[in-house]
């Protein structure tokens, strides 16, 4: 999941740079602090949340065997992180509340993103 890769390293280091430059929290007027910061907060703020999606989505596929167009895969938890849009709607730390956390069946979930692909014995 490169994109998703990418959404966590540009928040990571625009925390960092503000803890290099010493930067001033405007809402506790402190010295800025990682928004993901603590004990094992790498972990259970955005490893596991992001862990869990995916998990859930293998299940929902029954590892796979369900037609592609209903469950997300891959492809479209990638092309998620591709727009600006989902920066402002992910929030930063990632936020579980948010539809992309969403479990499987479950309403208000961001289902597929993108082209769905219908397979078939043609492809070959």
């Amino acid at each position: 999941m490169p994109e998703c890769l990418c959404y966590i390293f540009h928040y990571m280091a625009l925390d960092l740079n503000h803890v290099i430059d010493q930067s001033i929290d405007i809402e506790t007027g402190r010295p800025s602090v990682p928004a993901v910061h603590g004990v094992d907060a790498f972990l259970d703020k955005v490893v596991k949340p992001t862990y869990d999606v995916l998990e859930a989505e293998v299940k929902f596929s029954r590892n796979g065997t369900k037609p592609h167009s209903a469950w997300r895969n891959y492809d479209d938890v990638n092309e998620y992180f591709w727009s600006r849009r989902v920066f402002r709607r992910l929030q930063w730390p990632l936020s579980p509340a948010r539809s992309f956390f969403i479990k499987p069946g479950n309403p208000g979930r961001i289902g597929k993103t993108g082209f769905v692909e219908q397979r078939s014995f043609w492809n070959v």
